[in-house]
């Protein structure tokens, strides 16, 4: 099977698993406290992703890009620093827009900022994946099984990674059509990025791929934290019950990158 035939497969089951991820929660009518349950577990899914998997992994690949691993762990921290204080700004500009036009400020637009905080975070995340996947296939010309072993990882987290937006989007009031039409877009993100970096390897190559994983370790802390942590105990009479589906969402992503192993290795 020819590289190109390969990405062609793996875009195609990719945004398959994307879409199935992103309707499943618009298949039925959800009660307030059963939207707050799935987003303690998002919750927990981006604190996971984020301490588990991201941050860990940029680490790895700056310092496999040269360096002493206490450089490394600066400088990926330093980036996870920037990516959180970054979107932290691009929400309270957002905000500040947003009080500015409407001067009834409900539950209901506390959440579409909520969605929106999530799609910049898992928007980066997502392209990190493509431009990964797209070197990794180029590269599995000398390494047979590089390719696959990136589109597993992929795969492994991407339903879940959907299914945590489209909550958003349903604890927004997003009507269904609209939010779906979100997710046909969100699904092409991962797709789009690894056509580019297919395309143009030397490019992506240089590209600083650590720093970028860090910046979406730093989004993926603050809106996990910030944004769905407190949305999750909203509803102060269930606690404990969100607490364990915040560890849950957290277990969902240990057992992800335990199965695949050294699948985030990018």
């Amino acid at each position: 099977m020819s590289t190109l035939v390969e990405l062609a497969v793996y875009i195609l089951a990719i945004i398959i698993i994307s879409l199935i991820g992103g309707a499943l929660p618009y298949l039925r009518k959800w009660s307030s406290s059963n939207l707050h349950y799935f987003v303690a577990i998002s919750a927990g899914v981006f604190i996971g992703a984020s301490f588990l998997i991201l941050i860990p992994e940029a680490i790895n690949t700056i310092l496999e890009e040269g360096g002493d691993p206490h450089d490394a762990i600066s400088s990926a921290l330093m980036w996870v620093m920037i990516g959180f204080v970054v979107l932290l700004m691009i929400e309270i500009i957002i905000k500040e827009r947003h009080e500015k036009k409407c001067h009834n400020h409900t539950n209901e637009h506390k959440h579409k900022l909520t969605s929106m905080a999530a799609f910049t975070g898992l928007g980066i995340h997502s392209a990190v994946d493509g431009l990964a996947l797209g070197a990794a296939i180029v590269a599995s010309e000398y390494n047979s099984e590089l390719g696959a072993v990136v589109f597993i990882a992929i795969l492994a987290h991407k339903a879940i990674d959907l299914f945590s937006l489209s909550t958003t989007f349903c604890l927004a009031d997003i009507p269904r059509k609209q939010g779906l039409i979100n997710v046909a877009l969100f699904s092409l993100i991962t797709p789009i990025a690894a056509i580019a970096s297919y395309f143009v390897v030397d490019l992506v190559e240089a590209a600083p791929i650590g720093i970028l994983m860090a910046l979406a370790g730093g989004t993926f802390t603050f809106v996990g934290i910030y944004d769905l942590l407190p949305e999750a105990f909203h509803e102060k009479h269930s606690n404990y019950k969100s607490y364990a589906l915040v560890v849950i969402g957290i277990l969902l992503i240990f057992i992800i990158n335990m199965l695949t192993g050294e699948a985030h290795t990018h």
